[in-house]
């Protein structure tokens, strides 16, 4: 069952989606209780936009493994991927309100409540993200994530003193590590933050080069949607919008849903292409 289901792995990495769904699903018939296979399958069903798909993978998962809670939480992201909406993803995840209150907080834009939360639970930084998912393909210093939040809410002036801190910390992380994809990415939208574009689109495409799709279509897809993060916090509209229309044309991890309910994507919403989209 390993040898099927970690070469899905790499050929999900080389771009060739459907032979690594044939393979999971052969893996995943072979060990039907591993609770990594049917995560994995499921992942590249997102990745494809297939959320019925990714939901009917987790919701057997379920029916093996009951008491396996990751399930509940990648059904109700799922399901904002889906249709956007809040409640319908709680009730079909089985999920209560607490459960995902830093999401809640954060898709009904109650920044303060969520600033308060951060402040308190050091564990649960990354909003929209769940842990694995922050390890591999993103770098958030905490900093990073007042300055986002702050950015949102229209305070200028502690967004600056975050991304600046931030700033300083990937600068420093950099130099331990110079070729780390998320690094740069990350480092590009701090800048952008505060409105210092030349040096924020440069450290987004050096994300990019690094860490390009042809090389690896995981980690490769997060750093165009960095970069399209990018243009969308320096005001480069129509960037971010060729950027949006890229990404949903491809396997990404950029849905519709999103689009509709995330903060970030407020300042584009007036926008008919955006509309359109």
């Amino acid at each position: 069952a390993d040898l099927y289901t970690f070469t899905s792995y790499i050929l999900r990495r080389q771009g060739k989606w459907e032979e690594s769904v044939s393979e999971a699903k052969q893996g995943m018939q072979m060990d039907p209780f591993n609770a990594n296979y049917i995560a994995n399958l499921s992942e590249t069903y997102q990745l494809l936009h297939r959320y019925d798909n990714k939901i009917e993978c987790f919701r057997k998962g379920l029916l093996l493994i009951p008491d396996y809670k990751d399930f509940n939480y990648d059904i109700f992201y799922a399901y904002l991927d889906k249709t956007a909406d809040l409640k319908t993803a709680l009730k079909e995840s089985g999920l209560k309100e607490e459960d995902v209150q830093f999401q809640v907080y954060y898709y009904t834009r109650q920044y303060d409540k969520l600033i308060e939360l951060i402040s308190i639970n050091n564990s649960k930084l990354n909003i929209k993200y769940n842990k694995k998912f922050v390890e591999q393909y993103l770098y958030h210093p905490k900093t990073y994530n007042f300055a986002l939040i702050y950015y949102l809410s229209g305070n200028k002036s502690l967004c600056k003193v975050y991304a600046d801190s931030a700033i300083i910390q990937l600068k420093n992380k950099i130099k331990e590590i110079p070729d780390d994809d998320r690094l740069y990415s990350t480092l590009g939208k701090c800048y952008a933050l505060i409105g210092n574009n030349i040096e924020a689109i440069d450290f987004g495409k050096k994300g990019v080069n690094i860490m390009p799709i042809k090389l690896d279509a995981l980690q490769g897809v997060v750093k165009q949607q960095d970069l399209m993060e990018i243009y969308v916090f320096n005001g480069n509209y129509n960037q971010a919008l060729d950027k949006i229309e890229y990404l949903l044309s491809i396997p990404s991890r950029l849905s519709v849903g999103q689009l509709i309910i995330d903060p970030i994507f407020d300042n584009l919403r007036s926008l008919p292409r955006f509309q359109k989209i």
